[in-house]
């Protein structure tokens, strides 16, 4: 049986003595920093708290905070594609204008199903005169035939008429009403929504920030035999930006140009670029971002506000946004 080590035990706890001894020697300030406290552990609290937001989140929040209203055009509709452009980047709302639309083009209207009628007996009726008096020389029924014809165009003009002022009366009724609820800060309106938002400046329903992208106010009279029906103007709080293509083969950019010069320079811009009607190249990426954007800074600089004061929100603006998308 071997004996124990007793010399080596010795050694070993002399050592440890000497290390606990030179331990306390050293002094408080040789100690090293993070040695002498150690960071406290995070809650849960700490952890939950949210981060600051970043200029890109702040920027994108002033943007999204900007309400636009948005006018469709003709053959387009509330998802179109300069819809799907603003909806990411602000507040949109644009209401369905396609039923009263289709109302006045469609063949189920009951304006056009009354001029296609009128139209066919009119002709016939016509034709039969004018034949019978030729054959029997009786002059006397080829002129009634003739003015019966005249008589027959004068009540498609009317019905012509009547279905345009029709649409026109409802799409600015519709657009009245989101104007109220919505409370937006810029309209913006596309060709035959450039129209309907003609007539809401010129009745002074809307007085603020408006973007028109070939607007179709003087076509839609000229085509709906409604010339010198309409007076067309802009209030003078209202702050309008016009934009409308060289190459627009749908709308003449004399139009544009006419109602460019119904406010001053400081009221109205007009721009004019290389494009067509559908203003395709000029919209691509942040174009129409910009455009909105500029209209509302300058009509802010002008003194200009939104619609109404609006620290007092009512559901029924919550109840057309869920609607529109």
């Amino acid at each position: 049986m071997e004996e124990p080590d007793y010399k080596s035990s010795k050694k070993t706890s002399s050592k440890n003595k000497q290390k606990q001894k030179d331990e306390e020697e050293v002094p408080v300030d040789v100690i090293p920093k993070d040695k002498k406290k150690k960071p406290k552990k995070k809650t849960k609290k700490d952890r939950m708290q949210p981060l600051p937001p970043t200029p890109e989140e702040v920027e994108k929040a002033r943007k999204k905070a900007i309400r636009v209203l948005f006018l469709h055009g003709l053959e387009s509709g509330p998802r179109g594609v300069k819809a799907r452009m603003l909806d990411p980047v602000f507040t949109l709302f644009a209401p369905d204008m396609s039923p009263n639309i289709q109302r006045m083009i469609s063949y189920h209207s009951p304006y056009l199903q009354m001029i296609a009628i009128s139209l066919a007996l009119t002709l016939a009726i016509s034709i039969y005169l004018i034949y019978w008096g030729a054959s029997m020389k009786e002059y006397a029924y080829i002129a009634v035939g003739i003015v019966v014809i005249l008589i027959e165009l004068v009540i498609v003009r009317y019905l012509i008429q009547s279905n345009v002022a029709t649409c026109m009366r409802e799409c600015v009724e519709l657009q009245t009403e989101a104007i109220n609820k919505f409370e937006p800060d810029v309209v913006v309106a596309s060709s035959f929504g450039g129209g309907v938002a003609v007539h809401l400046l010129s009745r002074g329903i809307w007085k603020g920030a408006t973007l028109l992208l070939a607007p179709a106010q003087h076509a839609i009279s000229r085509r709906g035999f409604l010339t010198g029906h309409y007076r067309f103007s802009i209030p003078p709080e209202a702050t309008v930006t016009v934009v409308h293509g060289k190459e627009d083969n749908v709308i003449p950019l004399s139009d544009s140009e006419t109602l460019a010069n119904l406010g001053s320079h400081e009221q109205v811009e007009f721009i004019t670029v290389t494009d067509d009607h559908r203003l395709s190249q000029t919209l691509k990426k942040k174009r129409m971002e910009e455009l909105v954007l500029q209209v509302h800074a300058k009509h802010l600089a002008r003194g200009g506000e939104g619609h109404h004061n609006r620290s007092d929100r009512s559901d029924s603006t919550a109840g057309l946004l869920t609607s529109a998308n």
